[in-house]
């Protein structure tokens, strides 16, 4: 998928005030590149502009990589599985 495809089909969720927990599953993405990277950081900062939960699981060794290297992980949290993200709080 493209980011603006993502992006498309988040953007009620980010828009809905009732959301506030939003966890991305991360096993399906193999490279995360300047447009995700962009993407993530966008959507942490909606989340938290409603003071919201925003976090990934399940990524690879490379997404992991990257996302370490470029500090991502400083703002968002980052979750070694779905069971472990939904029991964030």
């Amino acid at each position: 998928l493209e980011v603006r495809d993502v992006k498309s089909k988040l953007t009620p969720f980010l828009e809905d005030d009732s959301v506030t927990n939003l966890f991305f599953d991360m096993g399906n993405v193999h490279l995360l590149d300047s447009s995700g990277i962009g993407f993530l950081i966008f959507t942490s900062k909606e989340m938290k502009k409603k003071q919201g939960t925003f976090g990934l699981f399940s990524c690879n060794d490379l997404v992991t990589k990257i996302i370490t290297s470029t500090n991502i992980n400083n703002v968002i949290d980052i979750f070694a599985d779905e069971n472990e993200a939904l029991t964030c709080k």
